[in-house]
């Protein structure tokens, strides 16, 4: 005996049914509602739990593009960021306490616009294109006088990308308020971090600072700062830290960062790859090379090496890992 045929409306269901469970082994189809601790100690203590966490590994490499805005001027910009994580714990010369950041900055367009490198010695920028190259002992100061989208180090900002925020956002907060969409925005009364908003599965939304330096500098290159987070993966919960696979080994992290600065400097990074590397880099690849030509100029007055940022004639930082 045949079967009679499904009606229509029957047959779209099992076709629908079908259809998601397919997907769902291939992580499509409806997705899982995110936890909601419910309370904001609760979720305060997920966050410190799974964001208060170090990489688990010594170096990493990150690419990413930057929609970048300051008043009516505008560019896309390419960045590559690589180097060894900096924690503000560590004890002087311990592994990662000296550590080296570089960064190089393209055009979309093509062509090379800035090199940089970040020490415990300071900053050292390179602009191919202009043959010239600055210096800083202090990589916010020198950064923000080139007008460079960070208001903190590249070594602050390394950690924050790969979910990192221990050394930026206090370990208590002072108060507390409910979000309107579920959530909690915690407010600091001291730290660079004033405020960090949560969303209901302990995921940061937003943070908001005060740019840190010295009162000589306040007018020009100091005022508030934000950054908004989105574009997590389709994750329930951050997954807890496995040694074993670092690559894996974080919680969920945002794909998208939108800054505003002072001065109305306004950037949305978005991150195109990011890898932990499970050994160091070697030196060369933490090393500018000076073209021929370059004219260098130290910003804060003091003559130095400008391949490593440290002044002529002082002896190399603990855990400063280049060959001069």
């Amino acid at each position: 005996m045949i079967d009679a045929p499904r009606s229509r409306p029957a047959a779209l269901l099992a076709w629908a049914a079908l259809f998601c469970v397919l997907s769902g082994l291939l992580g499509g189809c409806a997705k899982r509602p995110l936890p909601d601790y419910g309370f904001a100690p609760q979720t305060w203590n997920v966050f410190n739990a799974h964001y208060r966490v170090r990489p688990q590994a010594p170096a990493f490499a990150v690419s990413t593009s930057l929609a970048w805005s300051s008043g009516k001027k505008s560019a896309r910009i390419l960045i590559d960021l690589w180097g060894a994580f900096s924690h503000a714990d560590m004890p002087d010369g311990g592994a990662g306490s000296g550590a080296i950041i570089r960064m190089d900055a393209w055009s979309n367009l093509g062509g090379s616009l800035c090199n940089l490198r970040e020490g415990t010695d300071g900053l050292a920028a390179l602009y191919p294109d202009q043959l010239k190259a600055y210096t800083h002992s202090d990589p916010v100061i020198g950064a923000r006088l080139l007008g460079l989208p960070f208001p903190f180090s590249l070594a602050d900002f390394a950690a924050l990308l790969y979910g990192d925020f221990t050394d930026l956002v206090p370990e208590r907060y002072d108060a507390v308020e409910a979000l309107p969409k579920g959530g909690y925005r915690y407010t600091f009364r001291t730290g660079r971090v004033r405020s960090l908003s949560l969303d209901k599965a302990a995921r940061p939304l937003a943070m908001s600072g005060q740019t840190s330096v010295p009162e000589e500098y306040r007018e020009k290159l100091g005022g508030l700062w934000s950054i908004d987070f989105s574009n997590y993966p389709d994750s329930a919960a951050p997954a807890p830290a496995d040694p074993a696979q670092p690559e894996k080994a974080r919680a969920p992290m945002a794909e998208r960062l939108f800054l505003t600065l002072p001065g109305d400097n306004r950037g949305s990074l978005r991150i195109q790859s990011r890898e932990l590397k499970l050994d160091e880099w070697p030196d060369k690849a933490m090393t500018l090379n000076l073209p021929e030509g370059v004219e260098v100029r130290a910003l804060d007055g003091a003559p130095r090496d400008w391949t490593t940022g440290r002044p002529e004639g002082e002896e190399p930082m603990p855990g400063d890992n280049d060959q001069p």
